[in-house]
């Protein structure tokens, strides 16, 4: 596939991934505005409240940022140098807060058992550490595109695989817990699909598995297309998915 061919495939996927993320965005705002009034004051949000703003909003900034990259045609060599790093590190920030959003809902289904919520913290709290530098390890340089846009340049490889390898090993343990805990001492029938597929809605765990299914998708990429503007290909639908159904979480 020629450079020109993969840039607009990939700007596509951002525009997808945006329209994706803004017809949500729109469809729950007014549960979200309930969720504000239920608050004792602007400066007295609960924690749930805080999560779900970190989630969505850090999530917003990371489209909008890959879509001013993407599409602005205004960038100087300067400019580019100084905005590139925005989307990498506001999208890792933005998977953060998901994990933040998970390890709570975790700690619910488990029983409020604080040993899983300090285990959880500790492990997501690392893998998060890992995430932030992930970026950033291997040096980058802006790149200018044709249409004056602004990219990372790849051809040296980057080292992003890493926070893809971090949240599927993090969303793994998640679900793991998640689904030993529901399915633990129960005698469900593998047969008995409508009862399966209840518990399953009913925990949000299916939020967790296209999450987890979109982590999977970008870690691929990143690893087979490392040296590649190819990698980023999913990124910005990575961070949609992320957003929308970690804020969907209750």
């Amino acid at each position: 596939m020629s450079s020109a061919s993969i840039t607009e495939a990939a700007n596509y996927m951002k525009i997808a991934s945006a329209s994706i993320y803004a017809f949500d965005y729109i469809q729950t705002v007014p549960a979200e505005y309930r969720l504000y009034r239920k608050q004792k004051g602007i400066f007295r949000l609960s924690f749930p409240c805080w999560l779900l703003i970190f989630v969505r909003y850090l999530g917003m900034v990371a489209i909008i940022l890959s879509l001013v990259g993407g599409f602005s045609k205004n960038f100087t060599k300067n400019s580019c140098h100084q905005f590139y790093l925005a989307v990498p590190m506001f999208k890792v920030l933005a998977a953060v807060a998901s994990h933040g959003v998970f390890i709570f809902r975790t700690y619910a289904i488990c029983g409020r058992n604080r040993t899983i919520l300090y285990f959880l913290l500790v492990f997501g709290g690392l893998l998060s550490v890992v995430e932030i530098i992930s970026p950033v390890v291997v040096p980058r340089n802006a790149k200018l595109g044709g249409t004056g846009n602004c990219i990372s340049d790849l051809s040296k490889g980057s080292t992003s695989w890493v926070q893809y390898l971090c949240q599927v090993i993090f969303d793994v343990v998640i679900l793991g817990l998640t689904i030993d805990r529901l399915f633990r001492g129960t005698q469900l029938k593998l047969s008995n699909r409508s009862e399966i597929t209840k518990k399953f809605w009913e925990s949000q765990v299916i939020y967790f598995f296209a999450v987890t299914a979109v982590n999977i998708a970008n870690l691929v990429f990143f690893i087979k297309f490392n040296k590649s503007s190819e990698s980023t290909m999913l990124a910005t639908l990575g961070m949609a998915i992320t957003a929308i159904f970690s804020s969907h979480v209750k």
